[in-house]
């Protein structure tokens, strides 16, 4: 008879081959852009006016918003907006990947 801790367990097993994948292909984005942006994020945090000067300025801004919102709903990216005194400035960072799946 399968029990609630059966199906807890297999759960956990999905959970962990889910997170494996995702630690494993983390560095893997489909589209051209995304493997740019977050090459570019390898080194450190940066602003969006740091992130469209390392791209040469060469990105629509639509463009470029698609993508960091693509990375941000994926997980793979932080944007954090910091008051500045004028409009407030976003910090875009990598989100780290842990095998465990739980973000920090």
């Amino acid at each position: 008879m399968i029990d609630t801790q059966h199906i807890e367990s297999a759960l956990a097993l999905c959970e962990y081959a889910n997170a494996s994948a995702a630690f494993l292909f983390s560095d893997r984005a489909a589209d051209p852009l995304e493997r740019k942006i977050v090459a570019i994020l390898k080194t450190s945090t940066i602003t969006a006016t740091g992130l469209n000067k390392a791209l040469s300025k060469h990105v629509p801004r639509d463009k470029l918003q698609t993508a960091l919102g693509s990375l941000e709903a994926a997980g793979r990216i932080r944007v954090e907006k910091q008051a500045s005194g004028g409009r407030p400035t976003s910090y875009i960072s990598l989100r780290e990947v842990s095998i465990h799946g739980q973000n920090p």
